[in-house]
């Protein structure tokens, strides 16, 4: 493989290309960036040290790293698809967009589709994808080591569980900012100043999910860890029992889905 191409490097591309660039996942092959916003590529330029481009020819062994808005793929494959061949390789991290649309768009059958998460930008993230069959085994292996930059990597068979990891891992991430929030905001008007307020809300979230990964056990046994019948933290639970809200959070989750789904609705215009 003689490059990576990555178009576009928005707020999920930028995640990938740095983790690419601190030396992760990318042990040969260059990464080039292809920007054709002058203030955006400049700030990618000062922001990552690789090249950053208006527009690239690719070569026909590339991988090619889509992470345009799905709107501009074809107006890509058609700016593009004079230099691809059944050897290039697509890595594409856009929402709603299947394998077969892109398939059908670019010269070739090799197509990966991921769904990271925002935590790849630490290296600390999750990423879930489905490949066609047409994947090389090496090519295989490299989407691996180049996912595995960014953190844990699962692979699913069926194309239909991309879309529903997005309400789990994908969307997840806010899941969790948003008990952060709360958790901040109560803290406030029990009289904390802010600053003590983040700390107690960021360093039990953080905490809290270090313990889970560390510990490899049923989160509902590390709960129930923490209450004692009749104690402070089963007033909560209970309080949170009693208004469904762990219903409402798997609604949510479901919501977070479905969304995701109707993205994939004619997603290329």
């Amino acid at each position: 493989m003689a490059n990576l191409i990555m178009y576009g490097c928005g707020h999920m591309g930028f995640p990938i290309a740095k983790a690419i660039l601190d030396g992760r996942g990318n042990e040969a092959s260059p990464l080039i960036i292809v920007e054709a916003d002058r203030e955006k590529a400049d700030l990618l330029r000062r922001t990552l040290a690789c090249d950053v481009v208006a527009s690239h020819r690719p070569a026909p062994d590339d991988a090619l790293i889509l992470a345009v808005k799905p709107v501009d793929t074809r107006p890509l494959a058609d700016s593009i698809n004079h230099a691809m061949g059944p050897d290039n390789l697509i890595v594409s991290v856009m929402a709603g967009v299947t394998t077969a649309e892109l398939s059908e768009c670019f010269r070739t059958r090799q197509v990966i589709r991921t769904i990271p998460n925002t935590p790849c930008l630490i290296g600390q993230g999750i990423t879930v994808f489905c490949r066609t069959p047409e994947v090389t085994g090496a090519h295989h292996a490299h989407t691996l080591r180049l996912l595995g930059c960014l953190g844990q990597v699962v692979e699913v068979p069926e194309e239909a569980m991309i879309d529903k990891a997005t309400g789990i891992s994908g969307s997840g991430p806010a899941y969790v900012f948003y008990l952060a929030e709360a958790l901040r905001d109560c803290a406030v008007e029990m009289g904390f100043s802010r600053s003590d307020a983040w700390s107690l809300a960021t360093e039990t979230v953080a905490g809290a999910g270090a313990l889970l990964r560390a510990r490899q056990e049923d989160p509902t046994t590390l709960r129930h860890e923490v209450m004692t019948p009749k104690g402070t933290t089963a007033a909560a639970i209970d309080h949170l029992e009693r208004h469904h809200v762990g219903r409402i959070m798997q609604e949510a989750f479901q919501a977070s889905w479905q969304r995701a789904a109707s993205l994939g609705t004619n997603p290329l215009g």
